[in-house]
């Protein structure tokens, strides 16, 4: 079993999750629009509307291909975690370095979202400014806070 309190083993078991995330985003993504069939596509497009098809692909949506990009979303936050809890206080080159790498993972995703609609690094990068912003503040605030972003996103 490996042991979760050295920083050592806590960034490869991070990697391995984050890897298995990468792994399966690319599957789901090849399966959703690289998929070779022999069947003509008018013939297709009538039965992948039928109940079935219907309920076999939001099942995989919900509770497959969701719950990887979950587990890559959550990391991303833990990376952060973990990057401020081993930075030293003397540190102060933390912060513009952080924001350096957000500015990188920015222009990836833009360069990536030009090829193909629908990137999320832009995204990540954006929320990851944020991140710094409320990286002092108080659990039960930072709980109050999601709180409310989880309301706002059920309304709108």
């Amino acid at each position: 079993m490996m042991n979760l309190n050295t920083s050592k083993n806590r960034i490869l078991f991070v990697d391995s999750l984050r890897g298995f995330a990468l792994l399966g985003m690319a599957l789901t993504h090849i399966r959703a629009w690289f998929v070779l069939s022999i069947i003509p596509n008018i013939i297709n497009v009538k039965y992948q509307n039928d109940l079935a098809s219907v309920v076999v692909n939001q099942f995989n949506n919900f509770f497959i291909v969701g719950k990887f990009y979950t587990i890559f979303s959550l990391l991303f936050g833990v990376s952060f975690a973990i990057q401020l809890g081993q930075r030293k206080d003397s540190d102060k080159k933390f912060i513009p370095r952080f924001i350096w790498r957000l500015l990188i993972l920015f222009i990836i995703g833009f360069i990536h979202h030009v090829h193909w609609n629908g990137d999320v690094l832009g995204v990540y990068a954006f929320l990851g400014v944020f991140l710094i912003l409320l990286r002092n503040i108080g659990s039960k605030t930072l709980l109050s806070f999601a709180f409310f972003l989880f309301l706002f996103c059920l309304v709108f």
